[in-house]
């Protein structure tokens, strides 16, 4: 990973009622959390995740709760990296996420984030990649079906809706379901 020299405000979308002064520190994951990364194609690093886009840190703080398994909404904070930022490599390139090895909350921005899936997902999925570099979705959130992709599985992933995730469990169930359909009428 590579280390940044970074200034300006940083922000983190986290658990609710943190406190200014409190140091954020990397948890251990679950195993279950570790499949959900694994699923979605993600690597995870330990560390906290830092961004100098509060619109992004804010959709991580409204998915906070589904992203964990618990009710409720998370915060954003203003934070202060304790250490060196490392780009994240899910975000590599994008100068928009990264890791460092603690972080201090410097202000409690918003409280109990609220947005949309649609919303939240259109401010984290613009920067997603397949594999060749090319990006997941166009510029109105619909999914970019990748060269040379055809048949049931380029069908699918046309009929879904703007900035569906396409590694959520939910539209990986409708994904399934799509291919099914387009191969009985095939």
């Amino acid at each position: 990973m590579t280390s940044r020299v970074l200034t300006g405000d940083f922000w983190h979308g986290g658990p609710p009622g943190l406190l200014v002064g409190t140091i954020l520190r990397p948890t251990h994951l679950s195993s279950q959390a570790r499949a959900a990364y694994a699923l979605a194609g993600a690597e995870y690093v330990e560390g906290i995740y830092v961004t100098p886009d509060k619109e992004f840190a804010r959709a991580h703080a409204a998915t906070w709760a589904e992203r964990h398994g618990t009710a409720g909404d998370g915060s954003l904070y203003r934070v202060r990296p304790q250490g060196q930022l490392f780009d994240d490599p899910d975000y590599a390139g994008f100068d928009v996420s990264y890791v460092t090895s603690a972080a201090e909350i410097i202000a409690v921005d918003e409280e109990r984030v609220r947005l949309t899936s649609k919303q939240a997902n259109s401010r984290v999925l613009q920067f997603r990649r397949w594999p060749d570099g090319s990006p997941q979705y166009d510029e109105t959130g619909m999914v970019a079906i990748p060269a040379g992709m055809s048949g049931p599985e380029a069908y699918a992933l046309a009929q879904l809706q703007p900035w569906a995730d396409l590694y959520s469990p939910v539209t990986q169930e409708l994904l399934g379901d799509l291919v099914r359909k387009h191969q009985r009428r095939s």
